[in-house]
């Protein structure tokens, strides 16, 4: 998903039966001036964050992108990439910030319990920095990733920022150990207890940003660095379509990354 970035613009959705060998286009959420994020729990069934230029709201496809329907408007003033995760069950989280002061943010979330049919706000800790990605392993207990920093207007380096949730994502508290990811872009919990974090390591002087995984066992209690070759460019966003399975893109890098089987399964 995307838009295609003239102006004013329209959205744009593109679709692979093939596992991503080609793409072709589909149909766009009417009056949508760009989609910035997309989130498919079955086959058939998709929710994506669109813009209309006034607003942030979601809409969803029941036929993969043949049609859509408008559902309800994102809390005002929430900025960001927008990033959405569902759950088949229905409860969906929209990642983001909230502006405070010139070029600057604090993290907030968005909740929906009925599949993006109505939004509300989560209760985040005060000053939170930037968050940019969450994810549920279960009904009750949510994650939500991002970054210390608070600079909206430029990348400053920060070290990597974690909250979790124990009801739902209505209300959420900081973990107490920084992860060892600095400047955390994504997450994925492809099972109850298996996670992945992917984003940014700050290495040198001056400082630059290479690619960085963590995975965890304990359904994102703990993460531990996971050895990983060469990834010059940070790691903006991770999807694990298997229990072991994740994909990882930033800038022109695909990384591949393996999970260890979940607890109780033999490895194949």
């Amino acid at each position: 998903v995307g838009s295609t970035g003239a102006d004013p613009g329209t959205g744009v959705v593109l679709t692979t039966h093939n596992g991503g060998k080609s793409w072709a286009p589909s149909v766009p959420p009417a009056g949508s001036i760009a989609v910035t994020s997309v989130k498919c729990t079955t086959a058939a069934d998709c929710t994506v964050v669109a813009s209309d230029g006034t607003a942030d709201w979601s809409a969803a496809t029941s036929n993969f992108g043949q049609t859509w329907l408008r559902q309800g408007t994102l809390p005002a003033g929430m900025g960001g990439g927008l990033t959405l995760s569902c759950a088949p069950a229905g409860t969906c989280l929209v990642a983001g910030f909230t502006p405070t002061t010139a070029g600057h943010g604090q993290g907030a979330l968005a909740l929906s319990t009925n599949g993006g049919m109505t939004w509300v706000s989560a209760t985040v800790p005060p000053g939170v920095g930037l968050l940019r990605s969450a994810a549920c392993t279960s009904s009750t207990s949510c994650l939500a990733a991002g970054t210390t920093s608070t600079t909206v207007s430029d990348v400053v380096p920060a070290k990597g920022l974690l909250l979790d949730s124990s009801n739902g994502g209505m209300t959420w508290s900081a973990s107490p150990d920084a992860p060892p990811v600095d400047d955390v872009f994504g997450v994925a919990c492809p099972t109850k207890t298996s996670c992945a974090l992917v984003g940014t390591n700050w290495v040198g002087t001056p400082v630059t940003g290479t690619g960085a995984v963590a995975e965890s066992r304990d359904a994102g209690a703990t993460f531990t660095p996971s050895t990983t070759a060469y990834t010059p460019l940070t790691l903006t966003a991770v999807a694990c379509p298997t229990a072991v399975a994740c994909v990882a893109v930033g800038g022109d890098t695909v990384a591949r990354i393996t999970l260890p089987p979940p607890r109780g399964t033999r490895s194949t």
